[in-house]
């Protein structure tokens, strides 16, 4: 059975969640955003109760500095929240630190951990806004919104990949428009590395504007 807990930091330790208001603010433009609050949701299966909760105030949260519960709070604006967790097979440091720490914890064998980041906005906040946002913060890399259902089992499953994307009109984008790819995409890279990649498909390999 998986069981579930969100983490926030208190007010005045919630550095994380005041930068990401911030950098929101400042590399977004988002003025009318008033609000960022920061959950870390733990799914965890091989636990009993009384493990469980022993591990809650010893391995998951920090006494006087995080607040747990099982739910996210009433006041969330769940229209403005979403979650984000790490793509299959990519190393989540933050879940097996937490199952090493509850192995010694329990004197167990380790459990299965799953985490994700929640991420609530307060404010006059557009859904073009919030797309922006989350597409800012999701690299697609390595990580994927997650959904808020629970699930029922943490073991490895089949995960059906996507099609490739195709990128329609890429190898025509002017600077503006490449640097407006480049913020949306939230991509690692710089503007010129882009422009190199652009430049490459473009005058190298001669592709077509609609490229996959």
């Amino acid at each position: 059975m998986v069981k579930r807990i969100y983490v926030e930091k208190c007010e005045g330790f919630n550095i994380p969640a005041r930068q990401m208001f911030s950098d929101f603010r400042e590399t977004l433009n988002l003025q009318s955003l008033e609000g960022v609050r920061l959950f870390v949701r733990y799914d965890v299966e091989g636990l009993n109760d009384s493990d469980f909760e022993k591990a809650c105030v010893e391995v998951f949260a920090e006494n006087n500095l995080d607040t747990i519960s099982e739910n996210l709070p009433q006041d969330l604006n769940l229209e403005k929240t979403f979650a984000v967790e790490y793509l299959p097979g990519q190393f989540d440091q933050r879940a097996d630190s937490a199952a090493q720490c509850c192995q010694l914890v329990t004197g167990k064998e380790r459990p299965l951990i799953r985490t994700a980041k929640i991420i609530s906005l307060s404010g006059d906040i557009s859904d073009a806004d919030f797309e922006k946002v989350k597409r800012y913060v999701i690299n697609p890399i390595e990580t994927q919104e997650a959904n808020f259902e629970l699930p029922a089992t943490l073991k490895d499953s089949v995960t059906e990949i996507a099609d490739v994307e195709i990128l329609d009109g890429f190898n025509n984008f002017n600077d503006n428009e490449i640097k407006n790819f480049l913020i949306e995409r939230g991509f690692a890279m710089s503007l010129d590395d882009l422009k190199f990649c652009q430049k490459y498909f473009r005058d190298e390999e001669k592709r077509p504007p609609t490229i996959t």
